[in-house]
């Protein structure tokens, strides 16, 4: 399948340079396309919950919106490896054993993306990571482990 060696199980950076090429673009793209679909739905959820509740809902709209956005990221990641936005443009996340993600590695890769998400310099720097390095991974993706691949054949 791909070449092991020295980076887990991750396909090598040189050696199956496939696997990479393309993808921060398409991580942008595939945030962009999950950005738009997870605003759109946190906004019917938040008001439905505003509704539902007679206008008592409308006060809890920034946590229904977090909410939403959370799970619209965690679900697919646990369980396809990868978010809508990464489905349609062919990006999935791995383990550095290689492995596709559980449920406990996108609820973790979910809370760091947020975390990051919500402080400018993190995110600014998980970027750069992510343009710059061998495996493009952020700090998200470092701190649990996983790297971003071009979905295999």
């Amino acid at each position: 399948m791909f070449d092991v060696s020295s980076h887990g199980g991750l396909p090598h950076p040189v050696h199956d340079a496939r696997f990479y090429e393309g993808v921060p673009l398409r991580r942008l793209i595939a945030f962009a396309i999950d950005a738009v679909a997870a605003t759109a739905a946190g906004v019917v959820v938040a008001l439905a919950f505003g509704l539902l509740t007679l206008g008592i809902g409308f006060a809890a709209w920034a946590p229904a919106m977090a909410a939403t956005a959370f799970l619209y990221r965690a679900l697919p990641l646990g369980r396809w490896s990868a978010t809508p936005g990464m489905l349609a443009v062919g990006v999935e996340m791995r383990r550095l054993d290689g492995g596709r993600f559980g449920p406990a590695e996108a609820l973790a890769h979910t809370a760091g993306f947020m975390v990051a998400f919500f402080f400018v310099l993190p995110q600014i720097v998980s970027v750069v990571l992510m343009a710059t390095g061998p495996l493009g991974r952020g700090l998200h993706d470092m701190a649990i482990g996983s790297a971003a691949i071009n979905r295999p054949a």
